[in-house]
């Protein structure tokens, strides 16, 4: 094998390999996960962003701030200072 061949080969695995790495919005979703295309579609319409360190950790239980959060954004309620929430 030359090493243009080599060469060549080696950047379409790279491309490949990256491609599966950026596949998901989080790092901790699978493509396989059971909730894949539902935490993509949400992520999509901008109801989560996932937590700081970039994950979204599908598997731990909701808290109830987090569940208001993505009520709010997912029926647009106005969430400026002056707006009441309970």
């Amino acid at each position: 094998m030359s090493k243009k061949s080599l060469i060549s080969s080696c950047f379409v695995v790279a491309l490949l390999f990256s491609n599966a790495a950026f596949a998901s919005s989080f790092p901790d979703v699978s493509i396989d996960h059971e909730n894949y295309q539902s935490i993509e579609y949400i992520k999509g319409k901008g109801f989560v962003n996932g937590y700081s360190d970039l994950t979204f950790r599908p598997d731990n239980k909701i808290t109830r701030a987090e569940a208001v959060k993505i009520i709010v954004s997912a029926v647009s309620l106005p969430t400026t200072d002056d707006s009441l929430v309970l």
